[in-house]
């Protein structure tokens, strides 16, 4: 009896073999492969609820600035006689050369310790202080660029939080957040020779919520932007991110924040482009449409805040000339984005 109980007891408190544990293994695997994409997915939902909020923010603080200074802020400010001549000026107590409104914002979207260090900045400017990087004291520079802002970035981006300028010289901080600019670039003119500004911001633009006619619930005002291009090399020559997301660019205190609807949302290079890099006007066309183009890292479509304050998530699908309507302030079109 005794030798019977023992060989229960070693019978109960034997292993598995290997076949139960592979078996085991094997059921763990799949129940990781079917839980992994929801993991994912949950984790991409709270990002873009984060991104969400975040352009929120900004909308908030254009609103701000607007009780201010009743406009929003410029798109840049420029005090080049051909710009001002095209577009106007902008008052000079108020800011300083090539200020762009991720700066101008900055005391209306709590970070007052960036915004005083940008004050200091625009007091320079307005002493008379040459605006280049040889003049502008080094530690300030240096203090800016090492001032990254996150609620510039979103969080799905893998666009580095500092950019590289001058091949490694120095770095500057990031946005993947662009102003809208309209449907054109700088410089552009109609058929009759005037210069197209008809986005929400331009340079020296004065925009108030009078002049958005089409209605600030069919208005962009601020999207995302997505500088992460893996065929940069062969189109724009350089792979590094350079300045092509910087918003605040410490050599001459302006930043690439301009966002267009010259191009279809997320609009990329193709794989072609490899093999048959472009020359010429093909290769600024491109350049140019990539540069400023509105999109984002997150699946199927970018958030954009429009004039009202509202934060819509808008499509990869979206009708070219349907973006293009949502970006004009005064032209009169009546805009669907669903």
């Amino acid at each position: 009896m005794f030798r019977s109980l023992f060989r229960d007891a070693r019978r109960v408190r034997s292993a598995f073999t290997l076949i139960e544990l592979l078996v085991v293994i094997a059921i763990i695997g799949v129940l990781v492969g079917l839980l992994l994409p929801a993991v994912q997915a949950a984790r991409e939902s709270a990002r873009r609820m984060q991104c969400t909020n975040q352009l929120k923010q900004l909308a908030l603080g254009m609103h701000n600035f607007n009780n201010s200074f009743n406009r929003f802020p410029p798109g840049e400010v420029s005090t080049k006689a051909a710009d001002m001549e095209r577009y106007g000026s902008w008052p000079t107590n108020e800011s300083a050369m090539h200020q762009v409104p991720a700066i101008l914002v900055l005391p209306y979207v709590e970070e007052p310790a960036v915004a005083s260090l940008w004050e200091k900045f625009r007091q320079y400017k307005l002493d008379g202080g040459t605006l280049t990087q040889d003049t502008w004291p080094a530690p300030q520079r240096e203090a800016l660029a090492a001032q990254p802002v996150n609620h510039l970035n979103c969080p799905s981006s893998t666009v580095p939080r500092l950019c590289e300028w001058d091949g490694g010289v120095y770095f500057t901080s990031s946005t993947t957040y662009g102003y809208n600019w309209g449907t054109t670039m700088k410089g552009q003119t109609n058929s009759t020779g005037a210069y197209v500004a008809d986005g929400t911001f331009h340079t020296n633009s004065r925009t108030s919520f009078a002049t958005i006619t089409d209605g600030s619930s069919n208005t962009l005002l601020v999207g995302e932007r997505d500088i992460s291009e893996r065929n940069w090399g062969a189109v724009y020559g350089s792979t590094a991110y350079r300045d092509l997301g910087a918003w605040a660019q410490c050599g001459k205190g302006f930043g690439w924040t301009s966002g267009l609807t010259y191009a279809p949302l997320n609009y990329r290079f193709t794989d072609s482009v490899k093999l048959n890099p472009p020359t010429g006007a093909v290769k600024t066309e491109m350049s140019n449409k990539r540069i400023h183009a509105f999109g984002s890292q997150h699946p199927g479509g970018a958030n954009f805040a429009f004039g009202d304050g509202s934060v819509r998530f808008l499509r990869d699908s979206i009708n070219h000339a349907v973006f293009q309507s949502l970006s004009t302030r005064a032209k009169g079109e009546i805009s669907e984005t669903n």
